[in-house]
């Protein structure tokens, strides 16, 4: 039963290593357009449907502006990809999702630069990048240093994700 227990122990510790691995990136907010939303209800109705998602803390939903934003929970990361099916769930339409993502880059067989995301594995594809912020990323990737970037995320039924990035900074390790 011992053995047993340090084995089950030893596992819940790789388990925990493995989940905060460096390389993979951590989706801290998100804040997305709700079409249609238009009343306490319906804010409500999203609310509810959003805590459902994977590693969100919090939720705050301004019928005003027509928009739900989350806080990953503490440690967490955010399942970017089940947004707009909660919120299609919900009875409304996803509209643009913008979203603050830290982590260190990689880079496809092309050079293409991506963020792996934590803890779903899925690649974020870095596209349509001005050219301050391309120089930026592409000297954040040569040296190593972890990032956060922000921007417009497109989700795309035959492809991986891409965020159009509008924001770089570098982060101290």
């Amino acid at each position: 039963m011992r053995q047993r227990l340090a084995k089950c122990g030893f596992l819940l510790a790789l388990l925990t290593v493995i989940g905060i691995a460096p390389g993979l990136a951590q989706v801290e907010t998100v804040t997305v357009a709700v079409d249609g939303m238009a009343c306490p209800f319906c804010a409500f109705g999203i609310e509810k449907r959003l805590k459902k998602v994977g590693g969100v803390g919090s939720i705050e939903v301004d019928v005003a502006a027509g928009t739900a934003s989350m806080v990953a929970a503490e440690g967490g990361s955010i399942a970017f990809v089940e947004i707009p099916e909660a919120i299609r769930k919900a009875g409304f339409t996803a509209g643009a999702i913008h979203l603050t993502v830290v982590g260190l880059l990689g880079e496809l067989d092309d050079g293409q630069p991506l963020l792996t995301v934590d803890p779903s594995d899925h690649e974020i594809l870095l596209v349509n990048l001005a050219d301050e912020i391309e120089a930026r990323i592409a000297e954040a990737a040569a040296t190593g240093l972890e990032v956060r970037l922000s921007g417009l995320l497109h989700l795309h039924a035959d492809g991986p994700p891409a965020l159009e990035a509008d924001a770089v900074e570098f982060l101290e390790r």
